[in-house]
């Protein structure tokens, strides 16, 4: 998300793959299990949601290996 004269503008989220990567990398290195989730999607599109569940499964697994 980022905003915009006030209101919240939803991005794909493999636009902002320079915030996400380093916190997702940061948290491979705490010990224990950890939960992933997409909560906003670019336009509520059925589409969008699908392209930005393969980004972040393609992060996860960078970040796992």
């Amino acid at each position: 998300c980022r905003s915009r004269n006030g209101t919240h503008e939803r991005l794909a989220l493999a636009d902002a793959e320079a915030k996400w990567m380093p916190l997702l990398q940061a948290a491979v290195q705490v010990p224990g299990d950890r939960d992933a989730l997409i909560e906003f999607v670019k336009d509520d599109t059925p589409e969008q949601f699908l392209a930005d569940a393969q980004t972040l499964i393609g992060w996860l697994e960078r970040v796992n290996h």
